[in-house]
């Protein structure tokens, strides 16, 4: 990228390039960002294109071979071979419906949320991830129930009517509060939160179209940054 930018006549204009790039993020991720990038995209940069994909066990191959340009995902040092930089940390909590039977207790552990059903985030099933489990160091986050899904946000919609609990980063389920009947509720015995990261191939590090995108997502993560780093956690998977 450094030898490409002596030889370029043009320095990269969002306002003017034609450019298409793939975002891979959870779904919480893609939603936040979404909400945000409609209104810079077209005003900043309306030639831009920008596609949101599931983030690939084997992240590293897809940045390295430019199938994906960027990650927006929680940091559990699977990579760290790549490029990243932190941009927030992101509490996990329940979502429940504003009747819960859940909401009368001053404190809710996991051992609580197993009395309810409810439908868990796996990545186990990925193509790319062959069967593995991501094990976070997250309890809530680590425990699977009966039923898996790749979303997020199945869990919380289908908690709005009913006595499902669903495990969720607070940042999605702040947002549907907003427009949905749920509360969120504090987990007691948690780990602080999700390491919200990007990441991206070294070989990026400095190109212009790279830097750009990746100063346009922390701007747009910014009003959500929840201050300083909470302990480091060891994970593994």
């Amino acid at each position: 990228a450094q030898i490409e930018s002596l030889f370029q006549l043009e320095r990269f204009d969002p306002a003017t390039a034609q450019d298409r790039f793939v975002i891979a993020a959870p779904d919480y991720n893609a939603l936040l960002l979404s909400g945000a990038l409609i209104t810079r995209l077209r005003t900043e940069a309306p030639g831009i294109h920008l596609r949101f994909v599931d983030v690939p066990y084997d992240l590293p191959n897809w940045l390295e071979d430019s199938t994906i340009d960027l990650a927006v995902c929680g940091d559990f040092k699977l990579w760290p071979e790549l490029s990243h930089e932190h941009l927030l940390w992101n509490r996990i909590v329940a979502a429940v419906a504003k009747n819960h039977p859940l909401l009368k207790r001053a404190r809710v552990t996991l051992n609580d949320l197993r009395e309810f059903p409810s439908l868990h985030y796996d990545t186990s099933f990925s193509a790319s991830a062959r069967g593995t489990k991501v094990v976070t160091g997250i309890p809530s986050l680590d425990w699977t129930s009966q039923i898996s899904t790749s979303q997020f946000t199945d869990g919380v919609l289908l908690a709005v009517k009913s006595q499902i609990v669903a495990i969720a980063p607070a940042t999605l389920v702040e947002r549907l509060t907003e427009s949905l009947p749920l509360v969120a509720i504090e987990l007691s015995g948690e780990e602080p939160g999700v390491d919200e990261t990007m990441f991206w191939a070294s070989i990026n590090d400095e190109a212009q179209e790279h830097i750009w995108l990746r100063k346009l997502v922390k701007e747009c993560l910014a009003p959500l940054t929840q201050g300083k780093a909470p302990a480091k956690r060891r994970s593994r998977a």
